[in-house]
């Protein structure tokens, strides 16, 4: 899984010439009502097209059930399928 930092998504390299493609570009802004595992939730958010290179948002330590992340993503595909999970911990 790639790292991204706070101040936005993975910016990939476009394919080369001739190839076709499209740039996605996903924002997660945030998640409500999740279920409380525990006092101290951590939550984030994956991203992927290709299951080799998903992406993640930074962690929400202070959202709780109501975690915030305000995160871009950009990818470039010639699929149309995006799959977006959120998971804590």
């Amino acid at each position: 899984m790639s790292a991204a930092t706070d101040g936005g998504g993975y910016h990939p390299t476009p394919p080369p010439f001739p190839f076709s493609f499209h740039l996605l570009e996903v924002t997660v802004v945030s998640a409500q009502d999740l279920f409380a595992n525990s006092r101290s939730m951590r939550t984030y958010a994956v991203a992927w097209i290709d299951p080799a290179h998903k992406l993640r948002t930074r962690l929400d330590t202070a959202g709780h059930t109501e975690p915030t992340w305000n995160f871009f993503f950009f990818f470039y595909t010639e699929k149309d399928v995006l799959k977006i999970s959120i998971f804590f911990c």
